[in-house]
Parts: structure tokens; sequence; C-alpha cells
């Protein structure tokens, strides 16, 4: 008879006991009640918690948002190759976990989070341009793209840029500028939770507004926006002591735009948002709309149509969330705000390389107006 040393079953039994846990999670997982495991996954924007019983494919059933995961991990810059196996991978699921565990409690709530609705259309209800979204994210959404937003800047500082938005011969200092932190792609792979609820979001207004019986021009409003492109998510700051403004522009070739305020208004002075709408005359005349959004409240706009802007700030910080919908697919990582041109030359080349939004934007000082590459130093 053979004798056995004391612990030599221990590692069978711990990897008995671990096939027979995730068995039992596995099981547990698949007989939720649907409205249960949907709660579950909007109080988790990074859609997987610490018991495991939701994961990426359950929350993607669940919620029935579709992430197009193929178009963030192909054809993707250097750095941003390799998949979800990859170093860069790893290290972000790392640092998101890390800055999870450290949260405060308080914005881990129980309780599945409010419905993005529209309180507001303008400029009038009968033809909206723009709808006030309210309950867009919730604290425990607006804490996770924070944390995402900082783990972005951190393991990939090329994505931050200080972008002025004057072109050749513009007043530099009138037409502002933002500080900028890309994190197109970031979201839907880091806190698919959060990219879920802003498609909701723009699709709610998209909705309320009846944008889809639009018919004039070439503008596809027909389609559902969780069904087209982001072109762009980006966390944008301004205070006085940078940028403290921006110009009025249209967001060409863009569909849909959702600003979506993370600083409540109490936190700085000036920073309102305007808008002079189309049916009034566009950006030729004075009248504008003014707003200054409550924190977590989203503006849903059409912002190929409408001049919008940033008033000066004159104190504090006005920290905020913008996504543009656009009538094409998802950029890849690392691909910034692509042009229509850009999108095109890499539809008919198969190749993104020589394009800006590829190779990397500049920074601009907005004091010294000196363009420089930022590396991971303010």
């Amino acid at each position: 008879m053979v004798k056995l040393k004391p612990l030599s079953l221990l590692p069978f039994l711990v990897a008995t006991a671990r096939a027979s846990s995730a068995q039992g999670r596995e099981e547990f997982a698949s007989a939720l009640p649907q409205e249960e495991l949907q709660s579950l996954c909007r109080r988790h924007p990074t859609w997987n918690n610490s018991d495991g019983t939701i994961d990426y494919e359950r929350c993607k059933d669940a919620l029935g948002f579709e992430l197009f995961e193929k178009d963030f991990l192909s054809n993707n810059p250097p750095e941003f190759r390799g998949g979800r196996k990859a170093p860069w991978f790893q290290n972000m699921e790392n640092c998101m976990t890390e800055k999870s565990k450290n949260r405060p409690r308080e914005f881990q709530s129980e309780t599945t989070p409010a419905e993005p609705t529209v309180s507001a259309l303008y400029p009038d209800k009968h033809s909206p341009t723009l709808a006030v979204v309210d309950f867009a994210l919730s604290d425990e959404e607006a804490a996770t793209f924070q944390d995402l937003r900082d783990c972005v800047k951190h393991n990939h500082p090329r994505q931050f840029v200080r972008r002025s938005f004057a072109g050749p011969g513009d007043d530099f200092e009138q037409e502002g500028g933002n500080d900028a932190t890309f994190v197109g792609g970031f979201v839907q792979l880091f806190a698919p939770g959060v990219a879920a609820k802003l498609c909701e979001t723009a699709r709610v207004a998209w909705k309320k507004s009846e944008w889809f019986k639009i018919e004039d021009g070439d503008v596809p409003f027909q389609f559902d926006p969780c069904k087209m492109g982001m072109r762009t998510t980006e966390y944008l700051s301004y205070d006085p002591s940078g940028w403290s403004a921006l110009g009025g522009h249209t967001d060409i070739g863009t569909m849909y735009t959702i600003l979506l305020l993370l600083s409540d208004p109490s936190e700085y002075k000036g920073g309102e948002f305007f808008m002079k709408p189309w049916d009034w005359g566009g950006e030729e005349q004075h009248l504008k709309l003014v707003f200054k959004p409550k924190r977590l409240q989203a503006l849903v706009f059409l912002s190929d149509l409408e001049y919008h802007g940033v008033q000066r700030i004159t104190e504090g910080t006005r920290r905020a969330l913008a996504v543009e919908i656009w009538p094409y697919a998802n950029p890849p990582l690392g691909v910034n705000r692509p042009q229509t041109f850009e999108f095109e030359h890499y539809l008919d080349t198969g190749s993104w390389e020589g394009t800006q939004s590829y190779d990397g934007y500049f920074s601009n000082d907005p004091k010294t107006r000196e363009i420089y590459y930022y590396e991971g130093q303010e």
C-alpha cells in the first residue's frame, strides 16, 4: 500500500474546488431571471464582478448591445496589436481592476441605474435639433469612465492632446480648444456598460425627437444610432489656466454628438455650452441658446447642422464627455477622430498610415502656442 504525504492531495482538491465553484457560478448565472441579469450588468459597467456571475458575453446578450469588437482590435497602430492577450490589454485590465478596488463604496450602488430620459427639446418640440437627456450615466458609470480616462492617459500618453481649434490665420485665443483624452475603442473594450449607456442615451434622443423622420439631404438620420459607429469618444477639460473656451463650429461628418457633463455646475463659473440653431439663421445671427447642464445630464444634438461651442470659463474646471456618432464604422484603437476622407482612404487602401488621426496629433500650448508631442509630462 502506497502511503501519501498529508498534503499531496491538496492541489487536486483545490483544482476540483475551483472547477466546481466556476461551474456553480455558470449555473447560477444561467438561472438568473433576465431582468436580474440586466440589472447586474448595468450596476457593473466593466461587465464583470467579483463572484463571476456576469461577464462580457452574458451582458452583451442580456442588454442587446453589439460592440463590434473586431473594429477595435484589427488594423491598429503597433502599440495596440495582439488582441486581448497582449501586454497592453492586460495592463489596461489590471489598471481598471485596481482603480475599482480603491473606489469609495458610496459609488458602488446596489440599485439598478435609472434609464436615460428626455426632459426637454430645443429650439422647439416640433422640429428639435437638440435633446436634453437626464440620467445619461449613473455615478458608478461616471466613476468607471474617469478610471478609464486615467488608465488610458497613464498607459498611452499619446492619447492625450492639448488641442487647438485655430486653423491657419484664425485668432488663436478666440477659437480656443480643449484638453482631450481620446478613449474611443477603450470605452467599448474596458467599460462596455458605459458605451452601452451612451448608445441608449443617443437612441432615446433620436426616438423622442423623431429624427428618424428627417428625409432632407444626404444624411441617413433614419438609422438607429446604436447601429452606427462611434467616430470618437473623448474626455474633455477646460480651465482658466489653459484652454478656457471653445469657439463656435460644427462637427462636419458627424450625425449626432453626445455632450455629457462630468462636473457639477457649482464647480466652475462660465463655461456654458451655446448653440446657434440652423432654423434661426445659424452661425451668422446673434441669437443663441445657452445651456449649463447638470452633472451627468447630456445634450444630444445634430452636430453637423448646428453651430455650437463653449463660452469662456473664469473659475474652476469644466470636465465633460463627448461622443460623436457617424455613418461609418468604428475606428480602431489609436485612430483618433478620423476625418471622412481619412476613413475613405482606409476603405480604398486598407491602411491608416499617413493619416494624422493615425500618426498622432500635435499638442498646442494654450499660452505660448508652442507645438509639441505630449509624452506623459504636463
